[in-house]
């Protein structure tokens, strides 16, 4: 017989992982007992830290998520220093500081070792050749998991570093890019691979946090951009874009069983916007969850 599956999915988002916390802070503090209830721990990108710190670490993993320890992962690289490009000619950030925030949390551990079931979408951009002297193959998408009958040897710090990647934010890391260009709301990925493992469709269900949205727009006063003009934009623009998509199927699929909390930010916070952690912060304080909270109720309780 198939099992149902409880997946707690959770969006990219750079600093944005902290209304993320602050609210699970809250979702868990008022349903004592609840983090046990959920099968899997989901995330991309800045998603994909808490959900692994979460699925090893328990409830405790949102404690390492304080707005400083946020705040230091983004450190100028050197090029972007003596070259400021805006991620033009070099990436903004190093990845040091993130690398050796994850190495003093998880250090040599596996994903098949984690302590929970995970998920993590991240990009790869080439395929090992299949002939000896033949060119790489073309670049796709991987997941990074333990579900099922998965027993993937990847060292979890590795798999946050491939899923962080985001172009013109930080550098490519093992050839691999940021998780958001697959899938920011990992959702939909998460929950067909669940299917395939054996997990019941029609009794999982899905709770999808953004940790911040706001409204993004280009007018048409912009027709004419061209590759430097779009260069901004184009990160947010398709990250954005792909979670309508992995929305439009959770809720087909799932139907009432889908829930989808968006975090209103009052104001545009980019995703290294650390000098604005404080505006996440009171958002996801201030936040009205009684839609989340009566959707626990009735799916997870």
């Amino acid at each position: 017989m198939q099992k149902p599956c409880r997946i707690l999915a959770l969006d990219g988002g750079g600093v944005h992982v902290l209304g993320q916390v602050v609210m699970l802070s809250r979702i868990f503090a008022k349903y004592p007992g609840l983090f046990d209830r959920i099968d899997v721990f989901a995330g991309t990108s800045a998603g994909a830290l808490l959900a692994l710190a979460l699925a090893e670490k328990g409830e405790l993993g949102l404690a390492i998520f304080s707005p400083s320890r946020i705040a230091s992962m983004f450190q100028r690289s050197y090029s972007y220093k003596v070259w400021p490009s805006e991620g033009v000619t070099a990436a903004k950030y190093t990845n040091r500081a993130m690398e050796q925030f994850l190495s003093d949390e998880f250090g040599t551990l596996t994903v098949a070792t984690m302590e929970r079931q995970v998920f993590v979408p991240a990009f790869k951009l080439s395929r090992e050749p299949s002939v000896t002297g033949a060119p790489p193959g073309r670049w796709h998408p991987r997941f990074f998991t333990n579900i099922g009958d998965e027993s993937q040897s990847d060292l979890v710090k590795d798999v946050a570093l491939r899923t962080t990647a985001a172009p013109t934010y930080f550098p490519i890391y093992q050839n691999y890019i940021d998780g958001g260009v697959t899938a920011n709301n990992p959702s939909a990925l998460v929950l067909t691979h669940c299917k395939e493992k054996g997990y019941a469709l029609a009794q999982s269900s899905v709770l999808s946090l953004s940790g911040g949205c706001q409204p993004g727009s280009i007018t048409e006063e912009n027709a004419k951009w061209g590759a430097y003009q779009w260069m901004s934009p184009i990160v947010d623009l398709l990250i954005d874009s792909n979670m309508y998509t992995a929305n439009a199927l959770c809720r087909e699929l799932l139907g009432e069983r889908y829930c989808r909390y968006e975090l209103a930010l009052p104001e545009n916070v980019p995703l290294d916007g650390v000098d604005q952690l404080e505006t996440v912060l009171k958002a996801a304080q201030e936040a009205n969850l009684q839609p989340v909270y009566d959707w626990i109720e009735k799916n997870w309780m």
